[in-house]
């Protein structure tokens, strides 16, 4: 089933239909995927006869949704572990918590330490072994690029989605397994 919506989604076909992405934008196979594989939905939105299904891609990713979303590609013991709190709906996830939290399910491999890849983000800034740990893995090359990282800056679905479908492959996850095989026997 995989192979068969890849393959559609790479001739261009809508298969989940989120009205304001279109199959030419850089963020569209990665949020059809993720949508398919139900980590993130759409909104439904009436629209004269019919009901449009909005993604809402600019929209920030608050704490309580990023959670929401994460626990269903890893164990819920997982997400207590980590050292940033997901729980207030009411602040947004950030481009250098998302970074930190990549990192820490990958296991914190320790990065090269070179020069700083974004001159906003120095060596001892709280973020940057996260930061240039997904810079040197290849997962952020579709996602922001240098001088500036801004990594206060709230993440948006769009770019939640991007690195979720980069970092997790939700289309590698057979169907119906509910998370990634990383889960097990990691604490």
């Amino acid at each position: 089933i995989r192979e068969l919506q890849q393959t559609l989604l790479d001739a261009g076909c809508w298969l989940m239909p989120f009205a304001e992405i279109s199959p030419n934008e850089k963020s569209f196979q990665a949020i059809q995927r993720i949508g398919l594989c139900g980590w993130m939905t759409g909104f439904p939105l009436p629209s004269g006869w019919e009901n449009q299904l909005r993604f809402d891609p600019e929209k920030p990713v608050s704490l309580a949704d990023a959670a929401e979303t994460l626990s269903k590609i890893i164990d819920r013991f997982r997400l207590t572990q980590l050292s940033i709190e997901l729980k207030s709906p009411h602040f947004s996830l950030s481009r250098g918590m998302i970074a930190q939290i990549v990192w820490e399910f990958l296991g914190q491999t320790p990065v090269r330490l070179q020069n700083a890849i974004f001159d906003d983000v120095p060596e001892k800034h709280r973020f940057f072994p996260a930061i240039q740990f997904l810079f040197e893995r290849g997962f952020g090359v579709n996602w922001v690029q240098p001088p500036l990282f801004a990594p206060d800056k709230p993440v948006s679905r769009e770019e939640f989605a991007m690195i979720l479908d980069t970092v997790f492959q939700p289309f590698a996850i057979p169907i119906g397994q509910q998370s990634h095989s990383f889960n097990k026997g990691r604490s």
